[in-house]
């Protein structure tokens, strides 16, 4: 997901738990940063691609003195719709726009023209946000966090 950032020609920031995971990236142009508060501090987007839930929750915690209110939270971790409206709750607590993105099942999913495409975003309070799949035409939905998970 980085490299894919990069490849757009955005500055990207990058933290991981296991520095040496993250090293790589700066091949291609990534900054890698030393902690969590470091990689969020003044970005637009955050973006978490983890695990599970807990991992999410973790690394939110870690980069809280780094967030400021109106950031996005792009969440990519598939945690199910549980852990989904935890962080959704932890997000507007940290002052930040959530916006659940999950890789549901897989590309196949996401991309295939399934529910995954048609309802991967629902955001905090109602925010909404485009949706471009690889194929086919532009989505949106709104709604509750981990909303677009549970159907």
């Amino acid at each position: 997901m980085a490299r894919s950032l990069l490849r757009t020609g955005l500055g990207v920031r990058v933290w991981n738990r296991t520095r040496s995971k993250a090293a790589p990236l700066a091949a291609d142009g990534a900054t890698v940063t030393e902690t969590a508060e470091e990689a969020v501090r003044g970005a637009d987007v955050i973006v978490t691609m983890l695990n599970d839930g807990l991992s999410v929750a973790a690394a939110l915690t870690a980069a809280a003195s780094g967030v400021h209110g109106g950031q996005i939270l792009l969440q990519s971790s598939t945690v199910g719709p549980d852990a989904t409206a935890d962080l959704a709750q932890r997000a507007a607590d940290l002052g930040l726009v959530g916006l659940y993105a999950a890789h549901l099942a897989g590309q196949n999913v996401a991309y295939g023209g399934y529910a995954g495409e048609r309802r991967a975003f629902g955001g905090v309070g109602g925010v909404g946000a485009p949706v471009r799949p690889r194929r086919g035409r532009a989505r949106q939905a709104r709604g509750a966090g981990g909303e677009g998970v549970l159907g």
